[in-house]
């Protein structure tokens, strides 16, 4: 379990004096919950879902808190750990269907397409409705390019239970369709759930961008900037959004900004430094005038 413990932390790059958050008057937990908490602090993971893994850990029930603490893991895309956790589960446990579908969902999550699809319909078998098993093959099939069965996979997922991350798909799926409103309404979602979730303020910046709403994506790229300073995208689309709509100060403002975290010699910032000096067209309607959205454009992986 110290072994364990160890490798989470230094995945997660974070210092041992952060680790307990709570999780030191938990009664014996089955796993230590300390490095896992910090994790999900780090990935900025909604405090409800941190809340549930401290509880869990603090009932002693080995088999409930694999569980939570998986399904903690998958929503904040800390999918490196979810075999970790899994396998540390008691034997008594490690077949239970929900334990097998969330294992589904991790090897979907890290690009393991075979290995998924039959782990995902091994459980499917024996519990029709796992909503671990179900998103995991909507995954697969996203991954195939297949976006309306994505689309009607995360949705059986999400009738289920499968909560947030089968919303994510669905606004992936969506995008995928070009369906920009249904999209932007899932990432909207996800943002009700969790205000820090970068991925969904990104995207439902790119998809009010494509609406023509430029206020909605200024705002949207903005929040993405709140959460991730860093977030390179959001600040390109800034720059071109608001070149686009003729406030000029504010472009020049954001490619400033995007030259704290790129290059300023790099292609990406002299491009948008010879727009901003008029040598260069813009995107034009119909769309608000930010950089057309691209498969592949929304935030990591997950």
């Amino acid at each position: 379990m110290e072994k364990l413990v160890k490798v989470i932390v230094v995945g997660a790059g974070l210092s041992a004096g952060v680790l307990s958050l709570g999780c030191r008057r938990a009664k014996q937990p089955p796993i230590d919950c300390g490095s896992l908490v910090s994790a999900l602090v780090n990935a900025r993971q909604a405090s409800s879902e941190v809340t549930a893994v401290k509880q869990a850990a603090a009932a002693g029930n080995a088999c409930d808190y694999a569980e939570i603490a998986t399904r903690a893991a998958l929503n904040a895309d800390l999918y490196a750990l979810v075999p970790k956790l899994l396998d540390a589960a008691p034997k008594d446990c490690k077949r239970a269907s929900t334990l097998l579908g969330e294992r589904a969902e991790g090897l979907a999550r890290a690009a393991e397409t075979d290995k998924a699809q039959a782990a995902a319909q091994d459980v499917l078998r024996t519990d029709p409705t796992n909503p671990y098993a179900e998103l995991a093959l909507a995954r697969v099939a996203y991954a195939q390019n297949m976006t309306t069965k994505a689309g009607v996979l995360a949705a059986k997922a999400r009738k289920d239970g499968r909560g947030v991350e089968a919303e994510r798909w669905l606004g992936r799926s969506a995008l995928g369709r070009l369906l920009y409103a249904e999209a932007e309404a899932h990432f909207q979602s996800l943002l009700r759930s969790n205000p820090n979730d970068a991925e969904a303020a990104f995207t439902a910046g790119v998809c009010n961008d494509k609406l023509g709403h430029y206020m909605q994506a200024r705002e949207a790229f903005l929040q993405t900037l709140h959460i991730n300073p860093k977030h390179e995208m959001a600040r390109i689309y800034l720059v071109v959004l608001t070149h686009n709509a003729g406030f000029n100060d504010e472009a020049r403002h954001h490619l400033a900004k995007l030259g704290e975290v790129i290059p300023k010699d790099s292609p990406t910032y002299v491009q948008l430094e010879r727009l901003l000096d008029g040598n260069s067209a813009d995107g034009g309607p119909p769309d608000a005038g930010a950089p057309k959205a691209r498969q592949g454009m929304v935030q990591g992986k997950r």
